[in-house]
């Protein structure tokens, strides 16, 4: 039977309330940290800068009625890397057609498009309302190794900054004499001679590499070129937003063994139950987060909370009736994953019951974070039990895998640079590591149950 054991009732509420505080402000600022704010990038635009939409925008804010029925662009790629660009647009309106042929400055105009990183050559428009823009690109494609070119045109990271759908009905890039398509654009095709490479949509960025017609291996040097850009980058995000932070959290988790046995004394002393501590803070976090989410004050972190609250309350009220003997540190490991399957679940469930559908854009990068919240429950576990490094390893296995997941690896540093990169993860790292502590605490109670031996590893 579950029974709540005896204590004074201020004292219950009173440690209730606290960890109820920490633990539902906490993960809210913890997730907001690590996920940080939007960096400033450059107005969004299609592949084809000069195709479709953009054109009749662009015409429409000079009074023009233009309608674009069919755009395709071609884009020859020369042996210095520079891209000439073909785009036909082709009009349904007669007399806007018949305006264009006599109006060179208003052709110009609609073509233009100052944030394409092409340079407008020329531009013409036939009697049947072809309108035919000519551009260069200077640096469409870079040289790289085993004599082969590689264009990042299509990435958002290594191109164009914010690249929005691919503007024209058709896009095809036609490889330097010589030279065929290797690496292409998910979603793109190759001609039979693999001289071109032919795109109709575009929904995820890649590179385009060009390799001499008679390499035998090309491919690889393909692979080389696209890692010899990568790798580097690779290296440096996960050094600074990964390995720093981990570092940070493990080194916080491995030097909490006095605190969390002062805990421990604490509880012992007050006569805490600590199932119904969780209960509190679960019913008290799930009551925050319906109505923070009420008045919009959360958005998706307010689904986070509730997910957490939902574990919390359900491993309050099971703590009571279940009767473990001698927990350790494997049935605690276990406990943790469970729980934080139920707390997944709980979110996305949170999500729909607050907004109506699950909000994959915000909690994507946020969810992972949860790992190395309940990986610091058994790591708290080893801590007191006197297995200092079965402790960080698996605060750092959690931590670490919480950051793979959601750091892009494969972009570079942008508007704020490696500094501001490297104090934004210690920051992080730190406030994570202070919002886990009811994680460890967690961790910590249980081991008051575990008896002597649970492990037998020392520090």
């Amino acid at each position: 039977m579950f029974q709540w054991r005896l204590s004074p009732p201020s004292r219950q509420i009173a440690l209730g309330s606290a960890l109820s505080v920490l633990l539902l402000a906490g993960c809210l600022v913890a997730v907001g940290l690590f996920v940080g704010p939007a960096e400033a990038a450059p107005p969004p635009r299609p592949v084809c800068a000069g195709c479709g939409d953009v054109v009749e925008d662009r015409a429409a804010d000079r009074g023009v009625d233009l309608t674009v029925t069919n755009s395709t662009a071609t884009v020859t790629v020369h042996e210095n890397g520079t891209g000439s660009w073909v785009v036909n647009n082709t009009i349904r309106e007669e007399d806007t057609i018949e305006r264009l042929g006599q109006n060179d400055t208003l052709r110009t105009a609609i073509v233009d498009v100052r944030y394409w990183e092409a340079e407008l050559v020329s531009v013409t428009v036939t009697a049947d309302g072809v309108l035919t823009a000519r551009y260069r690109q200077a640096e469409f494609a870079a040289p790289a190794a085993g004599d082969t070119l590689r264009s990042g045109a299509f990435t958002h990271d290594f191109g164009y900054r914010n690249l929005d759908g691919l503007g024209a009905d058709r896009l095809v890039v036609v490889a330097p004499e010589g030279m065929q398509v290797e690496a292409m654009v998910p979603g793109a095709t190759r001609s039979a001679d693999g001289e071109r490479m032919i795109l109709t949509d575009y929904d995820r960025g890649g590179f385009v590499t060009f390799v001499p017609r008679d390499a035998i291996l090309g491919f690889l040097w393909s692979w080389i070129a696209i890692a010899a850009i990568l790798g580097p980058v690779v290296a440096v995000n996960a050094a600074v937003s990964v390995l720093v932070p981990t570092a940070v959290i493990t080194a916080m988790v491995g030097a909490s063994g006095r605190f969390l046995r002062a805990v421990q004394s604490i509880s012992e002393s007050l006569h805490a139950d600590s199932s119904r501590l969780l209960t509190l803070a679960g019913i008290a976090g799930a009551a925050l987060a319906g109505f923070g989410s009420s008045l919009g004050l959360f958005g998706v972190d307010g689904t986070l909370l509730f997910g957490v609250s939902v574990v919390a309350l359900v491993a309050g009220l099971a703590w009571g009736r279940l009767s473990i003997s001698r927990p350790t540190y494997l049935t605690t490991l276990a406990a943790s994953i469970c729980g934080l399957g139920v707390a997944a679940v709980a979110t996305l469930a949170g999500s729909i019951l607050f907004y109506g559908r699950v909000q994959w854009y915000g909690l994507g990068p946020r969810l992972p974070l949860l790992v190395a919240l309940f990986a610091l429950v058994p790591a708290g576990f080893a801590t007191v039990r006197g297995a200092r490094w079965i402790s960080i390893l698996t605060a750092g296995a959690g931590v670490t895998a919480a950051l793979v997941a959601t750091v892009p690896l494969t972009s570079q540093f942008w508007t704020f640079g490696l500094a501001y990169r490297l104090l934004f993860a210690v920051a992080g790292a730190v406030a994570l590591a202070v919002i886990g502590v009811p994680f460890l605490v967690v961790g910590a109670l249980i081991a008051v149950d575990a008896g002597e031996g649970s492990i037998d590893s020392r520090s």
